[in-house]
């Protein structure tokens, strides 16, 4: 993916036990300024919120192409919530769809999220939380996040 010849824009790695060292080479990849990467899904792997860190910072770059994302079925990123709504808020952050499902997220997590998505920098157009327990305090925050003027969310997937 580093490799000027590379042509790959879509990656799928689903249920490869992917693990956090395994992320932070993809994520090095995705800095590179020849890698042309827009859609990754790695759901079903074994990575905790350490390999998210990776990603976000990797979306922090300009280099990074990634439009897509998928991290579902990955227990164990409860922090890593709070990375990606970080890395949403950066003006090199380009991505549009961004896959959350099964995950326990607690009402901080939603208020980060909810917070990035009301930037008017954010370019999320698509956030699926399928299976994904929020808290009835947490779904009417993010109700009044979609009411938001900034907010640019046209398709939010639950349930």
């Amino acid at each position: 993916m580093k490799s000027e010849n590379c042509a790959l824009t879509s990656l799928n790695l689903c249920g490869n036990g992917i693990t956090d060292q395994g992320v932070e080479s993809l994520s090095e990849a995705l800095k590179s300024k020849n890698c042309k990467l827009s859609s990754l899904d790695l759901h079903v792997n074994k990575k905790t919120q350490q390999g998210v860190e990776y990603l976000s910072e990797a979306l922090n770059r300009g280099n990074c192409e990634l439009t897509s994302l998928n991290l579902c079925y990955n227990e164990r990123i409860y922090k890593g919530v709070e990375y990606l709504s970080d890395a949403l808020k950066s003006e090199n952050c380009k991505l549009t769809s961004l896959c959350l499902h099964a995950y326990e997220i607690t009402y901080q997590r939603v208020e980060y999220l909810s917070d990035a998505l009301k930037s008017e920098i954010v370019n999320l157009l698509h956030c699926a939380f399928m299976r994904t327990k929020i808290s009835d305090q947490s779904a009417e925050h993010l109700s009044g996040t979609l009411k938001s003027k900034n907010c640019r969310l046209i398709l939010v997937t639950s349930g």
